[in-house]
């Protein structure tokens, strides 16, 4: 028997058994750990409750499955922020790219890296990362 099947009737595209989840593990939160999954997720309060069901337990899948985590959203404060340093650190990479490349030149690379770390660095305490 293959490993591949058809997605759907009449589908050219194919989906591996394997990567297909159909075995449950039900697991029982406090409110408080409830809460505090919320918190860490920062999940905003609007939020339905089947999605945030669903977030929570994808949490517990990346985290158990040593998975990276999902990214955490930028509080609404800092998007703006966060959207144009994503922009600076893109050109930094640019930049470094087209010295490395020898297209560009006048500055030094170690320079351009050191900035573009300290940029990544204040982009993840927008986040309140550290």
């Amino acid at each position: 028997m293959s490993d591949l099947s058809p997605a759907r009737t009449g589908s050219s595209s194919r989906v591996r058994r394997s990567s297909i989840k159909c075995n449950r593990v039900s697991i029982y939160l406090s409110n408080a750990e409830r809460d505090a999954v919320i918190q860490k997720l920062q999940l905003p309060m609007s939020m339905h409750p089947f999605s945030v069901g669903r977030a929570i337990a994808d949490h517990f899948r990346r985290s158990e499955m040593n998975q990276r985590p999902a990214p955490v959203p930028a509080p609404e404060v800092n998007r703006f922020a966060w959207a144009t340093l994503a922009r600076t650190t893109g050109n930094l990479n640019q930049l470094v790219h087209a010295i490395n490349s020898g297209k560009a030149s006048g500055v030094d690379v170690q320079t351009l890296e050191t900035v573009r770390v300290q940029v990544e660095n204040l982009r993840c305490a927008l986040l309140g990362l550290s």
